[in-house]
């Protein structure tokens, strides 16, 4: 497994935001959590990126127990992430905002750094690898435009960009069609696909659109109230009466579910 999560909880105060939860992620598939609003998803990212530090239970990720590290310790070791609320720099080129998701992978060493011809050559290396995250995402055209000039669509791959030009092995996607229109869904899916298939990337993502989670996962989790309460194939979870129930929609006359 590239990523265990055994028997996390997290507690604010009185309130536990996720309760006694284990996720196991296999190298090379896409896993996606699914759950209401509160359900411990976005939590359980945070825990996962040292935003938040675990009440109990353990996090190791390829190998390494992760979860008393900071930030860009994990990042540094092949995780990256985008997030719920797109955080880019509005008053930053494109360019320069997949350029900032290379800070974990600078590995400058003694005085070379501050040598000129040895800066510009890092510096140039980070262009390359930036321009070649804005192609995959289909943004090499606009590399020079603001980022608060993208239409809200493009942000999104924005910051999908940003996330994998520090080559990592596990991407997180936090709700990446959220607010997207049909159009846009559609070839998000292709993108992750595409990200997963050919770039050998392992993906986590949170998600609500039923439709982007049921075409593209090789499993699903189930958050509800913090606690996990169902996994499976996209099948099995489809017809999971629990699930259904919690999240998919109450059953309706004629056995059928509203999703």
């Amino acid at each position: 497994m590239l990523l265990e999560i055994d028997h996390v909880t997290k507690s604010f105060g009185g309130v536990v935001a996720t309760n006694d939860v284990s996720v196991s992620v296999k190298e090379g598939k896409i896993l996606s959590i699914i759950g209401p609003n509160g359900a411990g998803k976005t939590t359980l990212f945070n825990l996962i990126t040292g935003a938040y530090t675990r009440t109990s239970g353990s996090i190791v990720f390829d190998g390494r127990k992760i979860d008393t590290m900071k930030p860009y310790e994990i990042n540094a070791l092949g995780i990256a992430r985008t997030f719920q609320n797109i955080r880019l720099f509005k008053r930053m080129t494109v360019l320069e905002n997949v350029m900032t998701g290379m800070h974990s992978q600078i590995k400058a060493k003694d005085i070379e750094a501050f040598l000129p011809w040895r800066s510009k050559k890092i510096e140039a290396e980070i262009m390359a690898k930036s321009m070649e995250a804005l192609k995959i995402v289909g943004l090499d055209g606009k590399y020079a435009e603001y980022g608060g000039s993208l239409s809200y669509g493009q942000q999104r791959r924005l910051e999908i960009a940003r996330a994998l030009v520090s080559d990592p092995k596990l991407l997180l996607l936090d709700e990446p069609a959220a607010g997207m229109n049909i159009n846009e869904s559609a070839e998000l899916l292709e993108l992750i696909r595409w990200i997963n298939k050919e770039l050998k990337k392992t993906i986590l993502f949170i998600e609500h659109n039923m439709k982007v989670v049921m075409n593209v996962s090789d499993y699903i989790v189930v958050l509800d109230h913090g606690s996990k309460i169902a996994e499976g194939t996209p099948e099995e979870i489809r017809s999971n009466p629990v699930v259904i129930d919690a999240y998919l929609g109450t059953k309706k006359e004629g056995g059928k579910a509203d999703a």
